[in-house]
């Protein structure tokens, strides 16, 4: 599955917005994992999934 066209009609997906979570920063028993999350929209008007945003999760390296 590509995550960057969309499912419904194939169009590519427009970056709307950016962000990084932080998981396990808490606790030094747990690993500290750092993560950027990009919001996603079709950019095709006629696609009855246009201005449906979505969200996917990449892990960024730490070190």
């Amino acid at each position: 599955m590509n995550r960057d066209v969309c499912g419904e009609c194939g169009c590519s997906l427009r970056v709307t917005g950016s962000r990084n979570v932080v998981e396990g920063d808490d606790s030094k028993e747990t690993p500290t994992r750092l993560f950027a999350v990009l919001t996603l929209e079709c950019v095709n008007p006629k696609c009855i999934a246009y201005g449906v945003k979505s969200e996917i999760r990449n892990e960024q390296p730490l070190g």
